[in-house]
């Protein structure tokens, strides 16, 4: 049989103190979350004004490319049809775009 962990002041210390950590980073990355949905959507106005879907600026390329089909009725539409046919529409569903930021190879800095 393995012996069980002791539950010291120490251990409760720590955990409370990684507890405590993992709040704060987690805060954190909201934050930059946030900041980054703001650039992207900036980023993405500024395509849709220049009438492009890619664009080279210092090293990036910014491009609206195709994102994953989201069909949020799935589940109940599952319910009254099939799992084929939601399968099929979601094949078809559109594809909304999604922003991608890469590096760009071929430009200089």
């Amino acid at each position: 049989m393995a012996v069980a962990p002791k539950i010291t002041p120490e251990v409760l210390k720590k955990r409370r103190s990684l507890d405590e950590r993992q709040k704060e980073l987690e805060r954190e990355a909201r934050a930059i979350a946030k900041e980054k949905s703001a650039i992207d959507a900036d980023l993405k106005t500024a395509l849709e004004k220049a009438g492009k879907t890619s664009l080279a600026r210092g090293g990036f390329r910014v491009s609206l490319v195709a994102g994953r089909p989201s069909v949020s009725w799935k589940g109940e539409f599952i319910k009254v049809a099939t799992a084929q046919v939601a399968a099929e529409i979601e094949a078809n569903a559109p594809r909304p775009p999604r922003l991608e930021v890469t590096e760009d190879a071929g430009s200089r800095r």
